[in-house]
């Protein structure tokens, strides 16, 4: 809403007129909120330079372009050196005659007063590499879906999954009745795979039924045999 006003008074009155420079510290304002820093110091620079040929240094829109754009340069001591002394500069201009335009007395004045204090003082820890009188970086909480997942996780009772447990025994089960009905492979063959598996479980027990007779068909889909040691 605030690019169509700007646009619309750009069209109607043109690019210098104090409506229009109004309107393109309002759409600032806005782009302030939405974190669009660059482009509003964009706005902010052409709008200034604008208001101080048209409006001259004293007018309230153009103290209003210039704090705005003091602001956006200095980015609560974050900046660049170059940018903190060109934030300071623009301040400078408004503690001159901001007494003037408004009385000493007057809240832009004290406001304006404070702000070229704080600019000067992150100036001069910068220069002298002190960094506990900068302004500390604020940090944004980021609050992640895996925290959410966490709390979800912990708050379930941790019951086992067979079905996934016994995934790998049916896979086998598919598998080897696949190849047997192909005649790739028979029934001795998988119950030496089975024996040589159930040799470690039975602490060198002989299996009387390996060793006499054929071994038993795999075992039905409901209980499938896993080679997988699940501990």
């Amino acid at each position: 809403m605030a690019e169509d006003v700007h646009a619309l008074h750009m069209r109607r009155r043109g690019p210098n007129h104090q409506r229009t420079l109004h309107a393109a510290n309002n759409l600032a304002v806005c782009l302030a909120n939405c974190g669009f820093d660059a482009r509003r110091r964009a706005v902010l620079r052409d709008a200034y330079d604008r208001a101080t040929n048209v409006l001259g240094v004293e007018d309230h829109t153009t103290y209003l372009l210039r704090t705005g754009l003091a602001s956006s340069l200095y980015r609560v001591g974050e900046a660049p050196r170059e940018d903190m002394v060109e934030a300071a500069a623009l301040l400078e201009i408004s503690v001159r005659v901001a007494p003037e335009t408004y009385g000493a007395a007057h809240e832009n004045t004290a406001f304006v007063l404070r702000f070229h204090r704080r600019v000067s003082n992150s100036i001069d820890a910068f220069d002298s590499g002190s960094t506990s009188q900068r302004p500390t970086k604020r940090r944004r909480l980021r609050l992640r879906d895996v925290d959410r997942r966490a709390e979800v996780a912990s708050a379930e009772p941790k019951i086992p999954n067979e079905a996934r447990v016994s995934r790998a025994g049916m896979r086998d089960s598919h598998a080897w009745a696949h190849f047997y009905g192909k005649g790739l492979t028979t029934l001795s063959q998988w119950g030496e795979q089975d024996d040589e598996e159930e040799d470690d479980d039975d602490d060198g027990e002989d299996d009387e039924e390996s060793s006499s007779s054929l071994p038993s068909p795999p075992p039905p889909q409901d209980e499938p045999r896993s080679r997988c040691v699940v501990s």
